[in-house]
């Protein structure tokens, strides 16, 4: 049984594959088992698996499953299935991460009895690189710290920006079928953690592609953003009352950057009814919380919808970023 389990949903991506996987090669920490999940790949992805399971076998416990494909949820549900370590790393394909992000977040583990430890990224694409901004300044938090962190705009909350244990994930599981499914089980996973911890070091690299689901926002995200934001409405006022307010101030701006992830030139008219969904969730949270504690900006964008002139700004910033090839 080894200690860390680093589960890896795999899904057409011959062209990052290899850097992937070489990163875990690299991994300092030895006692892990690798989990790779081939969601029904059709390109050389299957074959490369295969390859890495035999190269590694001396060094690493590795597992590749093989599915019809089914989306990233079901992966990554497979996944946790599989895994036989204390603790759980997902590591998205396309990505890479440090050589010693396991080892590094083991010995906070074991040094303070974390049930969680995030850690900072660094976004990249072929001609950039971006350190995460958004991480607290504290060593340690609470639950509710944290939850509130991630509301404020603090942390990111996504499902590779730290290591669980993996009981934690019992009872939780990634929704299939629904879009952003990190919103939607990290801050469970936070509620039932008794201590976590932070390393303040990019150790973790997520690639920015082209075509991704933040750059094509349609009616199903628009659709699985409010299913998770009831969910996770329903669940705080359970557990952290006095968070509600903080959680829907988050969501309604959240909410604002979708609706311009929808007005693309090439997804504007298509895009109608999700544009519809969000600012009528907007409207309906603004009508709860006041427009006090929102930020000058989004309050400005907020206006805007109202009257119906952040649609054209956004066609325009659209069209201005495609110019210059953004």
């Amino acid at each position: 049984m080894a200690f860390v389990s680093i589960v890896v949903p795999i899904y057409n991506v011959e062209k990052y594959l290899n850097e992937c996987l070489e990163s875990i090669a690299q991994q300092t920490f030895q006692d892990i088992q690798v989990i790779l999940v081939d969601d029904g790949s059709t390109d050389r992805s299957p074959a490369m698996c295969d390859r890495f399971m035999e190269a590694m076998h001396h060094r690493f416990q590795v597992i590749v499953v093989r599915q019809e494909n089914s989306g990233l949820s079901a992966a990554r549900n497979r996944g946790i299935k599989e895994a036989t370590g204390q603790f759980i790393v997902f590591l998205d394909s396309d990505d890479y991460i440090n050589s010693a992000l396991v080892e590094k977040c083991v010995n906070e583990c074991i040094a303070h009895q974390y049930d969680i430890v995030f850690y900072k990224y660094e976004r990249f694409d072929n001609t950039k690189r971006c350190l995460s901004d958004r991480f607290p300044n504290y060593q340690s938090g609470s639950s509710r710290e944290v939850l509130s962190s991630i509301y404020s705009h603090n942390l990111d909350n996504f499902a590779w920006s730290f290591m669980a244990r993996t009981a934690l994930y019992s009872g939780v599981k990634f929704p299939v079928a629904r879009n952003y499914e990190d919103r939607a089980t990290t801050y469970r996973l936070v509620g039932k953690a008794s201590s976590i911890g932070f390393i303040p070091e990019p150790l973790y690299h997520y690639r920015v592609r082209r075509g991704s689901i933040t750059k094509s926002f349609g009616l199903n995200e628009a659709q699985s953003e409010i299913i998770t934001y009831n969910e996770q409405q329903a669940w705080i006022r359970g557990r952290y009352p006095d968070l509600v307010t903080m959680q829907q101030r988050y969501c309604a701006q959240e909410f604002m950057n979708d609706f311009g992830d929808t007005v693309r030139a090439d997804s504007f008219k298509a895009n109608k009814a999700s544009r519809r969904l969000l600012v009528l969730k907007i409207h309906e949270i603004i009508s709860c919380t006041g427009i006090k504690g929102y930020p000058l900006k989004f309050l400005v964008k907020y206006y805007l919808m109202r009257f119906r002139m952040l649609h054209a700004l956004q066609i325009v910033k659209s069209n201005f970023d495609t110019s210059r090839g953004k």
